[in-house]
């Protein structure tokens, strides 16, 4: 029996003894994990925001905190927020190259509102134009959601107007419109549509990431209803939290471009998740501050600085990024880009887009430059460095974008001639030869330049191509092909194409009207973005050309009228071949109904505008729809589709023009330049 007691007792001294270095052993773990976590946040107590990341007051949250613990390394996301303002015939194919093919391995999730319309006080959107909900669906391409409720209920969101009105006080944020600044209410409604809907996405995320157990490492926040001009891929991850440089000049409000972020998940979730819990510290941070004693209110740019500088010190990186806000109604803001340039990032690529939107890669022996075909092309590139059929390969990428713009190639010019093309998909074998026929002229200067020869080397030419077809007027491919086979040939952008988009669901071509009704658009259009003061550093169309599709010109055209132009001659006609039926087919042209064909003539701005007083008087605040609505200038159809004798428009059109310049300002050539096939 005693020998049994002492193995016991023995057995339970042992047991003691293991439990007592475990519980040192214990106790020693914790104490070196609480040194280290302590160590980690700077012994200083931190704000929780919404995905419970510890951010220590004045400093950037740790790449080592509470987050990191289940972050997957190579696990990224694209998150869209927000309206798909003409997406499908504008912006997804620019986004699928430039952000979805720029990050394959990315998952996307997006966030919409299920709408038709929309109408506010913006340029482009005074009047509203048509939102087709099911665009959005092109953005989960990559998860091939197809009908598939979960995946759908996984990665798309989309709210009602009135599911939004009911979640957020609106009244409340109309108060807080900033002063001094040019917002309205529906400015107001907006941004925080934009608030919600970037929130919503994030939320759709971080469900994802709840379900899967583990969380991305990086993010990167898009609006789909913009026109994105380069890759953008997020994956860098030297990169903590990029934000574009600002797209217009800052005036008493300064801030941070709200439009777009990418970067580490920590600090994309302040971009995305921090606004509508940060707004009483920046309220309370204009207070008695100096910096607001002119100035009251929430600005959207000025509060995203402060939540990213002053509550949070994110490191930010900002980089010339450019994109182009689209408008519901079609309308490219191409001024976005104005004040975007080369910054300090270890990309030196200049990305320069006041004109064309479309890549052309061109040869420099410095370095290799990747150019919009833009308005700088030519001057950003050394003539000696130029290759002039493009890139060292001789190509010469174009893509002509689907928008509304003047086309200019920004060359120096005294003359410019813009020449309105009307097409439809019937022309398709014929159109390139129309446009070869205009860009081929003879005795260039210089093959990027496509101007022409006499002593200043001042005529420049901008083609704008339109399908007038009431019926077919969306198809598109036939135009940009042969836009892009003139472009490639002449060596720069001389060719520009309205795609689908110019035509509105409320203005398609019309019917039994011969394309004049679009003609009218495309000069509402050119003469906007001439006179208009915030286009004011666009080069002007000071000659108008008007054909079609299947017309022909031969290469003295510019030689044979040049001498004309420089004199300052208002209306220029010539003689040309006709294919209706005459006794004969070559017409000796005169001012006379028959006797004159609408691409037998060049005109000037001038002639067309009735009055220069009339646009003199438009004010930079006057929006783009205001002053077309009220733009004085001859029409083809001046009465809208109840204008009568619609077959002879053209003659209708230059008859006006001549009796208005006299005969003194009238040139007649009598020399075949035009062959109307």
């Amino acid at each position: 029996m005693p020998r049994k007691r002492d193995k016991i007792s023995m057995s339970m001294r042992t047991a003691q003894l293991a439990a007592l270095c475990l519980a040192l052993l214990f106790v020693l773990c914790s104490t070196t994990l609480l040194l280290l976590g302590m160590s980690m946040h700077n012994l200083n107590p931190g704000t929780i925001h919404n995905d419970h990341t510890i951010i220590s007051p004045g400093l950037p949250p740790s790449s080592n905190n509470a987050t990191g613990r289940n972050l997957s390394p190579d696990r990224c996301a694209i998150l869209f927020f927000g309206v798909p303002r003409c997406l499908k015939d504008i912006g997804y194919a620019f986004i699928k190259r430039h952000i979805l093919d720029a990050n394959p391995q990315c998952d996307v999730f997006v966030h919409t509102y299920n709408v038709t319309k929309v109408v506010g006080s913006r340029a482009g959107e005074e009047v509203g134009g048509s939102i087709d909900i099911n665009d959005i669906y092109l953005l989960l391409s990559k998860q091939e959601v197809g009908n598939n409720e979960t995946k759908l209920d996984t990665y798309l969101a989309m709210d009602t107007e009135e599911l939004f009105q009911n979640t957020h006080n609106l009244e409340y944020y109309r108060k807080l419109i900033p002063t001094p600044s040019a917002w309205k209410e529906d400015s107001m409604d907006n941004m925080v549509r934009q608030w919600h809907s970037i929130q919503q996405a994030w939320k759709l995320m971080r469900d994802e990431e709840g379900k899967k157990g583990w969380k991305y490492s990086r993010v990167g926040l898009f609006r789909p209803d913009v026109l994105y001009t380069h890759p953008i891929s997020i994956a860098n991850p030297i990169e903590k939290a990029v934000v574009p440089k600002m797209m217009y000049t800052n005036t008493m409000w300064g801030g941070t471009n709200d439009r777009m972020f990418y970067g580490t998940r920590e600090f994309a979730s302040i971009w995305a998740t921090e606004r509508f819990s940060s707004l009483g510290s920046y309220l309370d941070h204009q207070k008695g501050n100096p910096e607001y004693a002119a100035k009251r209110g929430l600005h959207s740019e000025d509060f995203l600085h402060f939540l990213l500088t002053k509550k949070y010190a994110v490191p930010l990186m900002i980089k010339p990024i450019c994109f182009k806000r689209i408008r519901s109604s079609g309308m490219i803001m191409h001024n976005d880009c104005r004040l975007v340039g080369t910054g300090d990032d270890t990309d030196k690529t200049r990305h320069v887009l006041d004109g064309v939107i479309g890549e052309t890669q061109m040869h420099s022996k410095q370095k290799n430059v990747t150019h919009s075909v833009t308005s700088n092309l030519e001057k950003d590139i050394p003539n000696k460095d130029r290759d002039p059929r493009g890139d060292s390969k001789g190509n010469v990428q174009t893509e002509v974008a689907a928008e509304h713009h003047s086309g200019h190639n920004g060359l120096a010019s005294a003359h410019r001639i813009c020449v309105i093309v009307r097409t439809h998909p019937h022309q398709a074998d014929l159109l390139p030869i129309t446009l070869l026929s205009l860009t081929q002229q003879s005795y260039t200067t210089s093959a990027q330049h496509n101007s022409y020869n006499n002593d200043e080397g001042d005529v420049a030419l901008s083609i704008f191509v339109v399908n007038t077809d009431p019926i077919n007027y969306a198809e598109f491919a036939f135009m940009q092909n042969a836009a892009n086979d003139a472009n490639r040939r002449v060596g720069h952008a001389a060719v520009t194409v309205l795609g689908p988009s110019f035509h509105t669901t409320e203005l398609p071509p019309v019917k039994n009207v011969f394309g004049y009704d679009v003609t009218d658009r495309v000069l509402d259009m050119l003469l906007l973005t001439e006179n208009h003061p915030k286009y004011h550093e666009d080069p002007k169309c000071t000659h108008f050309m008007f054909t079609n599709g299947d017309n022909f010109y031969p290469q003295n055209l510019l030689e044979s009228i040049l001498p004309a132009m420089k004199i300052g001659k208002q209306l220029i006609a010539w003689d040309f071949i006709t294919h209706h039926k005459r006794k004969s087919n070559v017409i000796s042209v005169e001012i006379k109904r028959r006797f004159v064909d609408l691409g037998a003539v060049l005109v000037t701005r001038e002639a067309i505008l009735n009055t220069e007083e009339g646009v003199s008087i438009i004010s930079e605040t006057e929006s783009d729809a205001q002053v077309m609505g009220r733009m004085m200038h001859k029409r083809f159809l001046p009465n809208g589709i109840q204008t009568s004798d619609i077959f002879a428009r053209d003659y209708f059109f230059f008859k006006e023009i001549y009796d208005q310049v006299g005969k003194e300002n009238v040139e007649i050539i009598h020399q075949v330049l035009f062959v109307h096939q």
